[in-house]
């Protein structure tokens, strides 16, 4: 959730290009902890993309800056914390695929010991559908 810097009504917001893990999940603890750290009760920019500002169950769909420059979207990919998510398109989509591709290959955060079964399940289809079409080329 946000709250607008002069107070006000708090917001659920919704990371776009992100899919952390839910409650229960794999690798949900350590990613709650580091999105904490990075941003709870800090000021951080909201910025939306021009084409869909909400999701379907209302939430504000969001890069959340905690820089000029560093969204906390794309710091969980880097840092391991949180899968790009591949099911929806948006402007910064290909830095996320490059971060999370890094991350895998250094074996950081979540991809340190993931096994293909803790993946969410759009993950585990995707993965198959590459699979796939690798094969039959």
């Amino acid at each position: 959730d946000i709250e607008p810097a002069g107070g006000g009504q708090r917001t659920k917001v919704r990371l776009i290009g992100v899919d952390a893990a839910e409650v229960d999940a794999y690798w949900f603890d350590a990613a709650k902890r580091y999105a904490t750290s990075r941003a709870d009760e800090k000021p951080v920019t909201i910025r939306l993309e021009p084409t869909r500002t909400r999701d379907k169950y209302g939430r504000l769909l969001a890069y959340v800056y905690l820089s000029d420059k560093e969204t906390l979207n794309l710091a969980l990919v880097r840092d391991g914390q949180a899968y790009a998510d591949r099911r929806f398109k948006h402007t910064m989509g290909s830095q996320f695929e490059q971060a999370e591709n890094a991350a895998r290959k250094k074996g950081i955060g979540l991809w340190k010991d993931v096994r293909d079964e803790q993946m969410p399940a759009w993950r585990q289809r995707w993965l198959v559908e590459r699979a796939g079409a690798a094969g039959s080329r």
